[in-house]
Order: C-alpha cells, then structure tokens, then sequence
C-alpha cells in the first residue's frame, strides 16, 4: 500500500485498552481527540470501505453517462 489512511503518529493506544484517534486540526468545538473502543473504531474504518467493483467517480451533468448532451462534448468513437 502506498499510503494509510491514518497516519500512525495519530493513532494511540490508551493504558484502559481504548484507542485514541488524533484530528489533524480541532474541530469547531474544540475536539482535538476521540476515544474508542477497538471494535468502535474498526466498525468505522471498515465502513469506508467501498463494496467490490464499485466506481470511485461519478460524473454529472454533461459528462455522465446518459446526458442527452454528452455527444456534443464528447468525442465518440471513430
């Protein structure tokens, strides 16, 4: 894997067996941390996983797929 998706400097585990999840910046409440339980915070990662054979982009407006005027902008087989 190229990258993961958290960075490991921001991830800790606490001496009560919970993990704890550093935010890059604060939140506008002032959260600058989030404490989990282990099966909290895998419940949360595996989620943002997408189901296989998913697209990642989806286009809208005159690039998506039926647009009426997508030929216009697109060019088609030639």
């Amino acid at each position: 894997m190229a990258r993961p998706p958290i960075a490991r400097e921001r991830l800790e585990l606490t001496p009560a067996g919970r993990v704890l999840v550093r935010f890059k910046r604060a939140w506008r409440s002032g959260a600058h941390a989030v404490v989990l339980d282990p099966l909290d915070f895998i419940a949360r990662r595996v989620a943002l996983i997408p189901p296989p054979h998913f697209n990642m982009v989806r286009y809208h407006g005159v690039l998506a797929a039926r647009a009426k005027a997508r030929a216009e902008v697109v060019a088609g087989p030639q």
